[in-house]
């Protein structure tokens, strides 16, 4: 029981990782597009 609980949690975590770096990527693309977006406003 216990090491089921243990391969529950790693996996979990594991999901909650590759989740937070997917958002990580996100936000970064986010800031490396937003200022392409906002430069022929700026011009």
């Amino acid at each position: 029981m216990e090491v089921g609980n243990k391969a529950n949690t790693v996996r979990n975590n594991n999901k909650g990782q590759i989740w937070s770096v997917k958002h990580e990527l996100l936000r970064f693309a986010k800031q490396i597009l937003s200022p392409t977006f906002n430069s022929p406003l700026d011009c």
